[in-house]
Parts: structure tokens; C-alpha cells; sequence
């Protein structure tokens, strides 16, 4: 089974990355947890939960993408992060990274 966190302030693409995954031929093994914001995830986050992979919106309230990013990396050191994103400007807002990679 595997954990994913699917997080986006507009629920209509939230439930759209949910149904998509869920129907997946993967879906049976995939256990999504859905987040409405960036600072319900950040707090499930720093109590522990862990999930195998994070899908989330980089604009978010006032938590968003990059903070997130910057919590798994500065704070709870246990993730790998790669951030994928069709705005390359939003990529080159990361710092420390050397290779993106850009979505169409």
C-alpha cells in the first residue's frame, strides 16, 4: 500500500487527482489522503503522518507548495523532494535545486 497526499485549495481538482489516481491500475494499492490546504497537510506533517508520495498545488493558502517543500527539507529531513511544475517560474523560486523537472 502505498501513502499519497493529494492537497489543492479548489476541490474540483482536488477530486479530479483523487478519482484519477483511485482508478488508476495502481489504485487498489494506493491509499490517498486528501488536503484542502497547504496548512492541514504542513500540520499532519510535523504530528508524523508520512506518506510515499506528495501531490500538491505550489499556490496554496498561506501555506503553500514551496513551504512544504521547505518543511521536508529544513525541518523533517526524511523526504526526497523533486518539485514538478508547468511554470518555470515557480521552479526557479527553489533554492538548492539542480535538476527540475517542468510538466507540460
Amino acid at each position: 500500500m502505498y501513502r499519497i497526499a493529494v492537497c489543492d485549495d479548489n476541490p474540483e481538482i482536488l477530486t479530479q487527482v483523487c478519482t484519477t489516481l483511485s482508478g488508476s491500475p495502481l489504485g487498489k494499492e494506493l491509499e490517498l489522503t486528501p488536503f484542502h490546504s497547504g496548512a492541514a497537510l504542513a500540520a499532519a506533517l510535523r504530528s508524523g503522518a508520512r506518506f510515499a508520495l506528495l501531490i500538491l498545488d505550489i499556490e496554496l493558502d498561506t501555506v503553500d507548495g514551496v513551504a512544504i517543500g521547505r518543511l521536508l527539507r529544513e525541518e523533517l529531513r526524511d523526504s526526497v523532494t523533486q518539485p514538478a511544475s508547468s511554470s518555470t517560474l515557480w521552479l526557479c523560486l527553489i533554492p538548492g535545486r539542480s535538476i527540475f523537472c517542468s510538466s507540460p
